[in-house]
């Protein structure tokens, strides 16, 4: 059964700490190769599990980095995924059991999580893959949990309005979570400024433990951009 299949992730000391962060709004900022996106999707299918049925919008900046970044983590940790499924390519048989179908034209995942009593009637849960870059794109919809990957390179108002979204009145929690290396404008003033229910963990590269021995080192990285890359500060 779907619902007895588990991903293929052991998270380190850093990512348990983020997805133990009880506030809504929770931030797992970190250098390069920290373990953001994999703790992200954890994030997503953990808040999918709990709450079988309820439609969740995972967000990039650009659709072009999603399919760098997104799409590849998924493959990784999904029991059963080869890769990404193009054109006829069913969609079960590339992303593994977990996966009902992948609606190329809305960039929609259905996990084949849920069942007939599920808000959602037909069963299984819906992902919604939405882009940054233009806030716009992902005004209308509402859901019960948000996801957003690299965070600096999306504008303040594509917070704001990722942030409004997460409204689904079904949802017993509505969890947001956000990963990325931390920068200076609105991840600092979300964040920050004491803000009430947002809390953020951060990560050293040097805290993933599936990293190479040298991964710091060969970036050759001093000073600020040290701080920001590999220390995430």
């Amino acid at each position: 059964m779907a619902n007895e299949l588990s991903l293929n992730y052991t998270p380190f000391t850093k990512q348990i700490e983020a997805h133990g962060i009880i506030e809504p709004i929770a931030g797992y900022f970190g250098g390069w190769g920290s373990g953001k996106t994999t703790w992200l999707i954890a994030e997503a299918f953990r808040n999918s599990c709990y709450m079988p049925g309820l439609p969740g919008i995972v967000a990039s900046p650009t659709f072009p980095i999603q399919r760098k970044t997104l799409y590849p983590t998924i493959v990784s940790i999904f029991p059963g995924a080869s890769r990404w499924p193009r054109g006829s390519d069913s969609a079960r048989r590339c992303l593994g059991p977990l996966v009902r179908e992948w609606v190329a034209q809305d960039k929609v995942l259905v996990l084949d999580i849920g069942d007939p009593s599920s808000p959602i009637k037909r069963g299984g849960t819906d992902w919604y893959f939405g882009s940054l870059d233009d806030p716009g794109s992902i005004e209308g919809g509402t859901y019960a949990w948000g996801a957003m990957d690299e965070g600096r390179l999306a504008s303040h108002d594509a917070w704001r309005v990722f942030n409004s979204r997460i409204r689904d009145p079904h949802a017993q929690v509505h969890r947001r979570s956000v990963a990325g290396v931390p920068a200076m404008g609105w991840m600092h003033e979300e964040f920050n400024r004491g803000i009430p229910g947002r809390r953020f963990v951060r990560a050293s590269s040097q805290d993933n433990p599936n990293l190479p021995e040298d991964y710091a080192d060969s970036l050759n990285l001093t000073g600020r951009l040290a701080l920001a890359y590999i220390h995430g500060h």
